[in-house]
């Protein structure tokens, strides 16, 4: 609430001054000048604003990359590496019943 009632006093007491400081324009190519200056500011200030977002959103980004590359990748090589050995154990399980049976089909049938 006080830091309202301080943005309040700043902008009672500065707008006036402001205010009260410019002269009137007193035709409508004052009114443009002024019109373009103020689009111009406009303008200028949200390229700027775009560029500071541009280079927050760098960090952002060089910072996810970095635990990415840190935590995350590594772990889930770690879990992929213990599936795909849980998977190659399966797999050879299989093939050496599948080899087994074999061997006793011919074992019975060349006896």
């Amino acid at each position: 609430m006080n830091k309202l009632i301080v943005i309040f006093l700043i902008v009672g007491l500065v707008l006036p001054s402001l205010v009260f400081g410019q002269k009137m324009p007193e035709n409508l190519g004052d009114f443009q000048k002024i019109g373009q200056g103020l689009w111009d500011k406009f303008l200028q200030g949200l390229k700027d604003a775009w560029q500071e977002a541009l280079k927050i959103w760098k960090k952002v980004i060089g910072w996810l990359v970095n635990i990415w590359n840190s935590y995350i990748f590594p772990f889930l090589k770690f879990i992929w590496q213990k599936i795909w050995n849980f998977f190659l154990k399966i797999i050879n399980l299989i093939l050496e019943n599948i080899w087994q049976k074999i061997k006793e089909f011919i074992d019975q049938k060349f006896k």
